[in-house]
């Protein structure tokens, strides 16, 4: 029986997945790198961080990653003044809370972020439990968050079914052993196959 439902933000809640990746090219062309589309695809889904610390490692850039990590997500949440949540987000979101649907988010953005976003779209009070990348250790495809958003949540992780838009997520969802449902936002449905479900928008969706 399904007891709870959490959700990813980037790609699912919000369509922000080009101001991450514009933010991401603007702080490193200042050290000459120019990412490829192959590297711009792996990021999704994974902290600033660790995205961070990859390019400096590959192209041998001798800076502090933390500090251009906060400068990738300051840069980030300067495109994003006219933000609205995705068709379909806040209507699931407010019956799911009617019915007493356990919520939670499980963001792998920083806290600075998940918080902005959610004042954003007014949608933190819906969830029960909200849970970014900096409370774990080890980011997306590793299932550290949505183990740690059941057990906040009071539940069996199959108890759970998760909502992803990302590959990285959909692998952390069905390690975490979870139902885990695809949305084809930032990639193609093929590219999703490993959900058990997949849909196009939140508003396929029934409660």
């Amino acid at each position: 029986m399904i007891k709870a439902v959490i959700f990813d933000m980037d790609g699912v809640l919000v369509d922000t997945e080009k101001y991450h990746e514009m933010a991401y090219k603007a702080v490193v062309r200042k050290f000459g790198v120019n990412l490829t589309e192959k590297e711009i695809i792996m990021f999704k889904g994974v902290t600033a961080l660790e995205n961070i610390q990859y390019i400096f490692k590959k192209y041998e850039i001798k800076k502090d990653a933390a500090k251009y990590a906060l400068l990738k997500d300051k840069v980030y949440r300067s495109y994003l003044k006219n933000l609205k949540a995705l068709p379909g987000v806040l209507d699931l979101l407010k019956k799911m809370k009617k019915q007493k649907i356990k919520l939670a988010l499980a963001s792998s953005g920083s806290r600075l972020n998940v918080e902005y976003i959610l004042r954003k779209i007014k949608a933190k009070k819906y969830f029960d439990v909200i849970i970014n990348g900096e409370q774990v250790k080890k980011g997306k495809p590793n299932p550290e968050i949505f183990l740690k958003a059941a057990k906040k949540l009071k539940v069996k992780p199959k108890e759970c079914v998760v909502v992803e838009d990302a590959v990285n997520g959909v692998k952390a969802a069905k390690r975490a052993g979870m139902f885990c449902i695809g949305i084809a936002t930032t990639f193609s449905k093929n590219k999703l196959k490993e959900a058990d479900l997949i849909i196009n928008s939140l508003n396929e969706l029934k409660v």
